[in-house]
């Protein structure tokens, strides 16, 4: 990715002794931008992020030591792009290719053993980010999303070279139009 090549929620902790595993820790990030440059590769290419992945989830146990012993597996940890944007860079690649993310996924569930549960898999998502469409027309925001198993828009919006001069196509970001306002963006 033009910023980050892997955005990676925390993986779920293992469920043992009649208890749930932590939960993993979150991916987050907000507030960022790529600005010009080419990004190149073959899979999981984005001008902004390579993938944005949910943490996988924790194994959950169950057999008998002294005693019944059990635990189902921690959730995976969240993977979060939000109020970010790419422009100005070409981004080109084979599979999984996006404007701003080349592969949104959710990380996989955790095994249960012994019929206790294993723990969710961590969710990827996208919110109020944006990509340059006028150097990248032919690309969806996200190449690939495990949701759907298609390229996607959800979460990013395609903006031409112009539209992305002009502050109020930036939805949800805190923009200021002069200096010392403490606003986020200028």
């Amino acid at each position: 990715g033009g910023f980050v090549g892997q955005n990676l929620g925390g993986a779920g902790g293992i469920g043992l002794v009649s208890a749930i595993g932590t939960t993993g820790t979150a991916a987050t990030i907000s507030n960022s931008y790529v600005n010009g440059g080419s990004v190149t590769g073959t899979t999981s290419v984005g001008g902004f992020a390579g993938t944005n992945q949910g943490g996988n989830g924790g194994p959950g146990f169950s057999g008998s030591t002294t005693g019944i012993v059990h635990g189902i597996g921690g959730a995976g940890g969240t993977a979060s792009i939000t109020t970010s944007y790419a422009s100005g860079g070409l981004v080109t690649g084979t599979t999984n290719v996006g404007g701003l993310v080349g592969f949104n996924t959710t990380g996989a569930a955790g095994t249960g053993i012994g019929g206790t549960a294993g723990g969710a898999g961590g969710v990827a998502s996208a919110g109020n980010t944006y990509w340059d469409i006028s150097t990248n027309a032919t690309l969806s925001g996200i190449g690939l999303d495990s949701a759907t198993g298609l390229p996607s828009n959800t979460g990013a919006t395609g903006l031409t070279s112009a539209q992305m001069m002009q502050s109020s196509n930036f939805v949800g970001f805190n923009i200021a139009n002069t200096g010392g306002a403490g606003a986020i963006w200028r």
